[in-house]
């Protein structure tokens, strides 16, 4: 009876925690000196759920191969980063406490892969938390609707506006980008429960109704490239059910991308704010803009005056405002990286935005660290094809297929909200795996 009741407690931890996490906007209770970033509710929730766990099961959760060598991986990554802090501490770059705060940050995040695993222990069959995201959907759709038409503002840098940041809906996250990149990890669920031959035919409108928001919060945040990873993400987990087998399969997803490229032309046409962003959009002037960024890049300019530009002239170059911001902060931040090219400059050095993931890493952690970190997620890949009949499996697959290609715009694995999640749905994945091995060897 105690057991019982201890197992239901820790069951509503994960999920409150996850809910909170979710839901809950990004807003500091103590504020760290030199970061917008400070201690939070979540972080206090964490501690607390992580104490918990360890209580509760010690090294158990180490008995599986798969979290020991995803871990030990994450930890030679986390040893990586730590020299970059040192070199970068050494030369003045950054900051100590803040090189030790976003280490922190990584392996905050990280534990999620464990509060996952074992929360699946707790609940194998129809997991809450995969009907708590219906709720979850809603309620961003809800907030966004109300953004939308100017009754509430928006949160940004641990604070609540009275505004819109950029003047585009975000919900509760930082920013329409990271409130996209969250949506497009829930995506996979509901393709799931639509292309897999175990759905139930009476849930088909019931997911197509939640895509559709997703769809219509992505539009209306005007994120373009989580956008193109909708579509990516759709045409990849249609392709994976569908077609994989079929001998007519080329054709079908020659079919669909037609399709998909048809739906962006006349999109491209209409009159909403993402179809005048997509208008912008002009292969010449990236050109432009990024060779007038690479030609002015200046990092110490940016070290001494935190300018992400070289030359302001770069930022007006072509229509497209978006690209030149991002490309003229990627080439003071690729001008530092050439310094340390192995290690990078420590963690913390590209501020609290890079808008591009991949960049940031290089920068930060060096050419090292974005192989590690690489390799990390090569793992994850690999154990996801090794059981392609596992369903968390697949929808970890796709989640992290769309944080890829949202990877080049946005900071997709440094926002708070959508790693977390992302590393919690990891840890289903490896609980289920680990769940079905034991079935195999019982029965066999």
């Amino acid at each position: 009876m105690e057991k019982s009741k201890v197992t239901k407690f820790n069951l509503n931890l994960y999920l409150i925690l996850i809910i909170v996490v979710a839901c809950f906007p990004k807003i500091n209770i103590i504020n760290v000196p030199g970061s917008s970033t400070g201690i939070r509710i979540d972080d206090i929730l964490i501690a607390i759920t992580l104490f918990i766990m360890i209580l509760s099961t010690g090294k158990e959760i180490f008995n599986d191969k798969n979290i020991k060598k995803i871990t030990t991986i994450f930890l030679v990554y986390s040893v990586s980063c730590v020299i970059s802090i040192i070199f970068g501490t050494l030369n003045g770059y950054i900051s100590p406490l803040l090189g030790a705060l976003h280490l922190t940050r990584k392996i905050e995040y990280f534990i999620f892969i464990f509060f996952g695993y074992r929360y699946f222990k707790y609940e194998q069959q129809n997991p809450k938390i995969l009907k708590i995201v219906n709720y979850v959907v809603v309620f961003h759709l809800l907030v966004c609707i109300l953004q939308y038409f100017g009754l509430v503002g928006s949160f940004n840098a641990g604070e609540a506006l009275d505004y819109l940041t950029q003047g585009r809906v975000s919900s509760t996250f930082n920013g329409a980008y990271e409130l996209s990149a969250f949506l497009l990890l829930l995506l996979p669920i509901y393709l799931y429960n639509i292309f897999s031959k175990s759905r139930q035919t009476s849930g088909l409108y019931q997911n197509l109704f939640f895509i559709g928001i997703i769809f219509l919060c992505i539009f209306i945040s005007e994120s373009r490239i989580s956008f193109l990873a909708f579509i990516a993400i759709v045409i990849l987990m249609f392709y994976h059910f569908k077609v994989k087998n079929n001998k007519k399969n080329f054709a079908i997803i020659v079919i669909t991308i037609f399709v998909a490229i048809l739906g962006l032309s006349a999109l491209k046409s209409g009159n909403s704010n993402i179809s005048k962003r997509l208008n912008e959009i002009s292969i010449s002037g990236f050109i432009e803009s990024t060779s007038c960024a690479w030609e002015y890049k200046d990092f110490d300019l940016y070290l001494s005056q935190n300018k992400w530009y070289g030359n302001y002239a770069c930022m007006t170059i072509g229509t497209d405002s978006s690209w030149n911001l991002r490309v003229n902060h990627w080439m003071q931040l690729i001008d530092g990286a050439l310094r340390n090219p192995l290690f990078g400059l420590g963690l913390s050095i590209a501020g609290s935005a890079s808008d591009g993931e991949y960049v940031r890493i290089l920068t930060e952690s060096g050419l090292l660290g974005l192989l590690l970190w690489g390799y990390l997620l090569y793992k994850l890949v690999c154990i996801f094809n090794k059981h392609q009949d596992n369903k968390l499996c697949v929808i970890s697959k796709y989640a992290l297929f769309g944080m890829l290609i949202g990877a080049i715009f946005i900071d997709v694995f440094s926002a708070s909200k959508v790693i977390m999640i992302f590393w919690f749905l990891v840890g289903m994945s490896y609980s289920s795996i680990f769940e079905d091995e034991n079935e195999e060897r019982s029965n066999s």
